[in-house]
Parts: structure tokens; C-alpha cells; sequence
């Protein structure tokens, strides 16, 4: 299966948020039509467009369509953002503790592949040190 790429607009915390009446926010994910067209349905003004984990927010710095458009499509390293790929009906409560596991198992990978690079070392130390020993002994 073939990965997608890591993009805010196949991302899951590609959000829009509105303010009520009595100040609160409420924010959505952004669904499939507004993704694809990389434009939201409602009307203009009254959403904030913005990446649900803080990477960046139109609420705090005001896009043009175009840095906007520019901004959801950029390639992103994962270790340049909390990718998680967008999975509707998915509540980003849910979404961020996926994206923690996933970031704890990819580091735990990390540190089992040095361990096992040290182990390695060590095997290859080992049998040319007992190598070497048996040099010693056979030369005397």
C-alpha cells in the first residue's frame, strides 16, 4: 500500500474553528469536499482555518487564498508537524492520542535500531578479540 504523502491537506488535524456568541470555539475537521477543494463550504469570514495542533493559524496570521492553498499543500517532514492522515468521523481528542503512540512507537523503533547496531559492535569486538587470543596462543 502506498503512502500518502505528508501534506496538511490529507491531514487529519486540518481543522476550521468558529467562535460563539458567548466566546467559546467550537473546531471541526475539515471534510472531504473542503479538502479536496482546498476551500471551505461556508461562508467566507467565518471560519478560521487553521492546523487543530498550532503549526499555523489564519485566526493569528491572516492568509491570502493563495498562501493558504500554498500553506495546506506544502510536503512537511514528520518531524516538522503531528501528522496524523485524516480519518472521518475521528474526534481530535481521539486523533492527538493516536498521534502520541504513534511518535512513542516510531522513537522506540529509533532506539531498538541503535541498540541493536551497539549489539553488533560488540559481537564484532568479541570475536576479534577471542581472534586475536587465539593468535597469541597458537604463535607461542
Amino acid at each position: 500500500m502506498k503512502k500518502a504523502s505528508i501534506s496538511c491537506r490529507n491531514c487529519h488535524f486540518l481543522a476550521k474553528q468558529v467562535r460563539d456568541r458567548q466566546g467559546g470555539f467550537f473546531t471541526f475537521s475539515w471534510d472531504q469536499e473542503e479538502r479536496d477543494n482546498l476551500a471551505l463550504i461556508d461562508p467566507p469570514g467565518r471560519w478560521s482555518k487553521r492546523c487543530h495542533m498550532g503549526v499555523w493559524d489564519t485566526g493569528l496570521l491572516p492568509l491570502s487564498d493563495e498562501e493558504l492553498r500554498a500553506t495546506i499543500t506544502k510536503a512537511r517532514g514528520i518531524d516538522d508537524c503531528f501528522f496524523i492522515e485524516a480519518q472521518p468521523g475521528m474526534l481530535n481528542p481521539a486523533a492527538e492520542r493516536l498521534q502520541e503512540r504513534k511518535a512513542k512507537i516510531r522513537q522506540l523503533r529509533q532506539d531498538h535500531r541503535h541498540t541493536r547496531i551497539a549489539l553488533w559492535i560488540a559481537a564484532v569486538g568479541l570475536f576479534v578479540t577471542a581472534c586475536l587470543q587465539i593468535v597469541a596462543i597458537v604463535s607461542e
